[in-house]
């Protein structure tokens, strides 16, 4: 029997690997669009970096490149 993702979570899985991401991430985030931290959808020319992740998702995923920013925005 496999494992289940923490409360919270959903599991994604491709070639025979696997991520948990938050199930509260929305169509944005998913697509790459927003941030997957604190979903700010990123403006034309702004640096948004690759979140490291081995699923079907993995190449879509971007967080902000600018971390203390998305901190306020996560915190704020």
């Amino acid at each position: 029997m496999a494992e289940q993702p923490p409360a919270g979570f959903r599991r994604h899985r491709f070639l025979e690997q696997s991520i948990d991401l938050p199930d509260h991430l929305t169509e944005a985030q998913l697509d790459g669009r927003a941030c997957i931290r604190c979903g700010h959808e990123a403006e034309p020319g702004e640096a948004m970096r690759p979140v490291e992740a081995w699923s079907e998702y993995s190449a879509q995923l971007f967080e902000c490149d600018d971390v203390e920013a998305c901190a306020e925005r996560t915190h704020g």
